[in-house]
């Protein structure tokens, strides 16, 4: 199998930057993320890096690019494009869900996710540059790599930090108004 040109690293939003982490576990983890994309960028030269964030503060993932002289994009949408896109309602309902109350780690919102994921891709297309590294939160992981199978026909290669993230249940939810959300089929 040839090298990927996609590689999606999966994380929790918690490690993304540093924010002066006075945690001790937490200060592992923001390194040990920040090592995870060391090894990724190299092994797979990465040539561009675009991560799910948006923060006034560099990212870990920012800052290696920045090091490694890669170019870097912050992919994610704004709330004005939430509301071009009609999202507003999901997005404004994505911290209220109780993951656990439905058997699950964590919630997706398919229609919303779906929109911002294919977003995502596109903003990555504009860019150029192959291969890629994707930083995301781990619940996108799995449907961003269906995503680049389909539009591309690439085989996208999935990473997630820390590894246990590959083992967490997702569920997802439906969203009719801000106030209205509703499970529908079981976590995965």
């Amino acid at each position: 199998m040839k090298d990927p040109l996609y590689i999606i690293l999966g994380t929790s939003h918690e490690i993304q930057w540093e924010g002066g982490a006075p945690d001790i576990p937490l200060r592992a983890c923001i390194d040990g993320l920040r090592d995870a994309i060391c090894q990724t960028v190299d092994a797979h030269h990465v040539k561009l890096i675009a991560e799910e964030a948006l923060v006034s503060v560099p990212t870990v993932a920012c800052q290696i690019a920045k090091g490694k002289n890669i170019p870097y994009v912050q992919f994610d949408m704004r709330p004005h494009e939430w509301r071009e896109a009609g999202i507003c309602d999901e997005m404004d309902a994505r911290t209220g869900p109780d993951p656990q109350k439905y058997g699950a780690d964590e919630c997706r919102f398919p229609h919303a996710d779906d929109i911002r994921e294919k977003l995502w891709l596109d903003k990555i297309e504009e860019e150029g540059g192959k291969p890629v590294l994707l930083v995301c939160g781990w619940a996108h992981v799995r449907a961003l790599s269906k995503k680049v199978a389909e539009r591309y026909g690439e085989h996208a290669e999935e990473l997630f930090y820390p590894d246990h993230l590959r083992q967490m249940s997702i569920v997802d939810l439906f969203v009719d108004s801000a106030e209205n959300v509703r499970v529908c089929g079981r976590p995965e």
